[in-house]
């Protein structure tokens, strides 16, 4: 009896010990986007350089644009994201044509934070001052052109 009971025990350990060795293996299939069908983002890039006037200032010029948009938004179920990158240009407006589909693609935009010699209220002295894009999100639908303007904060 002792002998059948050691002998169901090492086969149920056996049997449990070869289950979870097991790894599922399942192929990625990767998928193409489709970039035939686009839109655009554009806009102005604002930051308050200047504090001893009441107008926003464009943001530098190289300044660098991020445009996410998550791989589920082209094919629903398909993990990950792309990126896609503008940069301001010296007259302080962005420009991007990105890949969309006809029910349009959520996109978040983020950016770079870049330093700047503020200047301060009494117009003669500055200050070092890291200025940060909150994200923003749009949707883009194929052939539109979508208008964001974006302003950092101090």
């Amino acid at each position: 009896m002792k002998k059948l009971i050691y002998l169901t025990s090492a086969i149920v350990l056996s049997t449990l010990l070869f289950l979870s060795s097991c790894v599922k293996y399942e192929q990625s299939t990767p998928f193409v986007i489709n970039d035939s069908i686009t839109g655009t983002i554009k806009g102005m890039v604002y930051a308050n350089l200047d504090q001893s006037n009441s107008e926003l200032e464009t943001a530098p010029s190289s300044t660098k644009i991020y445009f996410q948009v998550d791989n589920d938004e082209y094919l629903p179920g398909t993990e990950g994201s792309k990126v896609y990158t503008a940069t301001v240009g010296s007259d302080g407006s962005y420009s991007i044509t990105i890949p969309t589909t006809n029910d349009g693609v959520t996109v978040k935009i983020f950016a770079d934070d870049f330093e700047y010699n503020q200047v301060q209220w009494d117009g003669s002295t500055t200050q070092r001052t890291v200025f940060t894009l909150p994200n923003d999100y749009v949707t883009v639908t194929a052939n539109q052109t979508k208008i964001e303007d974006l302003y950092f904060n101090d």
